[in-house]
């Protein structure tokens, strides 16, 4: 009878040790996770910004009616994105700036400026602009999770940046 006994109470505390571990190893696998995937989806939102840019100035200089579409994979953390016109003491630029959730609840911006500080770039049909900020910005649908096509377009003094349905 002590034996039944004591094999019930060795299989209970292997048990326990071995959910134990499971349980460890989850969730150290899930912080992990949750941190490479944020992570990744700064990198794909620089790959992205990068990628408009280097489109927008090579659009730029080609002159006035030339276009170029682009399809990106947009990740679901992106907040806003703006395009921005600011005045700084030295120069006047632009400024393409996404708003990311991170991992922890937090909002971070990624801001992407022309090489070219006289590259002005800005928004048309599918954007809201606001003239006493001269700030454009896309509704949530435009940039939400999943593949979008971006226009990108001369227009002399201005690239247009603007997404097709």
């Amino acid at each position: 009878m002590k034996r039944k006994g004591q094999n019930s109470l060795e299989f209970i505390t292997i048990f326990a040790i071995g959910l134990s571990m499971t349980l460890i190893l989850g969730s150290l696998f899930f912080i992990i996770s949750k941190s490479e995937k944020s992570n990744l989806d700064i990198d794909q939102i620089s790959r992205i910004g990068n990628q408009i840019l280097d489109l927008s100035e090579e659009v730029y200089f080609r002159g006035t009616g030339n276009k170029v579409q682009y399809k990106a994979v947009f990740p679901g953390n992106i907040n806003s994105l703006e395009i921005m016109q600011l005045n700084g003491t030295l120069a006047n630029y632009s400024e393409l700036r996404f708003s990311i959730i991170s991992e922890n609840g937090n909002i971070q911006n990624i801001s992407f400026i022309p090489k070219e500080t006289y590259v002005i770039l800005n928004c048309s049909t599918s954007c809201n602009y606001n003239s006493s900020t001269e700030t454009g910005w896309f509704n949530k649908s435009y940039y939400s999770l999943g593949p979008k096509t971006l226009s990108i377009r001369s227009i002399g003094d201005q690239v247009l940046i603007d997404f097709i349905r």
